[in-house]
């Protein structure tokens, strides 16, 4: 499904060939949130009077699972951090929540039930809990009909088995031939997985040694791939290049952009100092984005906790030009104070419009506009007030005026 290099280092790590990165200070803190998470729909479960048996921690994976296979069997109400295993495989569940469908154990069989932090199922895990049905199976002879997932919000979920099942039994046969014909890929290739992969920096480091083409700013791998089809396998090479080089299936315009962005990086790595260059202008593009400045003008800036329940945006953060104060902060350190800093920013906003009407509201990148949409969707208010910003072009994103001009 995923990233084969990564995988493969995965497989190295349970094969005890290495040791898996240590987690950076964000991976720590989602994990930390996730166990608080887990912990928590655990001990909602006890008061509420739920037997539940939790499997030890100790011991090997097979102890573990023919201890999650007694407790089953013994017909447990809940088996917490259940250990699955069927050779070669093996999943460490939540929770195991027992159900009143018929299977070799009796009159009552098992379905997975794992905490997420996400609001929403994704398809990793529809093929987690896929895999835990399989397993599940072994023992208790019949697959779950649903699997559960508790969500960030603390909402429950129920997920189909029958819908991800014969998806997961490809991908399955598909890792295993992967791992039994020893199809390990040599060296890592750039994919849309890199950003939360826990061997980014270990990547990261070979590509700078191969001096790879993938780190040149924002060039595409079927770029990358045109590029090492007419034998030019890293930036130095591409920057070497003649300006007017012909790269079979790449147009003029593209080579020159990705060669001039190569040559600024190099300079950089060899100087240690920046250089940027304007790029011509375009029609609405670029600098041509930017609308005549005005003194009421705001800059704007927001903050936001994914990890809390259903998300938070703690702090609306405003910048502009006065006599007095010259930033202003609306905090909300919950759901309630977050709408009430909303509607007072957004009041802000209409009361300085007011004054200025010429001004304009500049941000960086889309996530102030897509907030602001999501909590006047959230909480009803301010609605007309955001449609009217973004029909009138008041909210100005710099991140694409920097992107189509230097």
């Amino acid at each position: 499904m995923g990233c084969k290099y990564a995988c493969f280092q995965d497989w190295s790590v349970s094969m005890g060939k290495q040791k898996r990165p240590a987690l950076s200070a964000e991976e720590a803190v989602i994990t930390e949130a996730g166990l608080k998470h887990e912990k928590k729909y655990l001990q909602s479960l006890k008061d509420r009077g739920v037997g539940v048996f939790e499997v030890p921690q100790q011991g090997t994976a097979e102890e573990r699972a023919e201890l999650t296979k007694a407790a089953m069997r013994k017909g447990k109400e809940v088996v917490y951090q259940a250990a699955l295993y069927s050779h070669p495989w093996i999943g460490f569940a939540d929770f195991l929540i027992k159900c009143d469908e018929p299977s070799d154990l009796g009159d009552y069989s098992y379905y997975p039930l794992d905490t997420k932090l996400k609001k929403t199922a994704t398809a990793d895990h529809l093929i987690q809990l896929s895999l835990y049905a399989y397993l599940i199976a072994q023992v208790q002879g019949k697959m779950p009909s649903e699997a559960r997932i508790i969500t960030g919000d603390g909402a429950e979920k129920a997920v189909y088995t029958n819908i991800a099942h014969y998806y997961f039994l490809e991908a399955k046969n598909r890792l295993e031939n992967f791992i039994a014909g020893h199809y390990f890929p040599s060296q890592p290739d750039p994919c849309k997985h890199c950003s939360d992969c826990a061997w980014k920096d270990g990547c990261d480091q070979i590509w700078e040694s191969q001096d790879h083409l993938c780190r040149i700013a924002n060039i595409r791998k079927t770029q990358i791939k045109k590029l090492k089809d007419n034998d030019i396998n890293t930036v130095t090479e591409l920057v070497e290049l003649d300006d007017n080089y012909n790269i079979k299936k790449l147009s003029s315009r593209i080579f020159q952009k990705i060669k001039k962005q190569a040559t600024l990086q190099k300079h950089k790595e060899k100087t240690g100092k920046s250089v940027t260059e304007l790029l011509p202008l375009e029609g609405g593009r670029g600098f041509n984005r930017l609308p005549v400045p005005d003194s009421g003008d705001l800059f704007f800036d927001m903050e936001g906790d994914p990890l809390y329940s259903d998300g938070l945006e703690y702090l609306f953060g405003v910048y502009y030009r006065s006599d007095g104060e010259d930033f202003k902060a609306f905090w909300g350190h919950n759901h309630e104070e977050e709408k009430a800093a909303f509607e007072r920013v957004m009041l802000f906003f209409g009361e300085h419009l007011q004054k200025f009407p010429n001004a304009h509201i500049y941000h960086y990148n889309h996530y102030e506009v897509t907030a602001l949409k999501r909590l006047s969707s959230r909480y009803g208010v301010c609605e007309d007030e955001v449609d009217d910003f973004l029909r009138r072009g008041t909210l100005v994103d710099l991140y694409k005026v920097v992107r189509e001009g230097i």
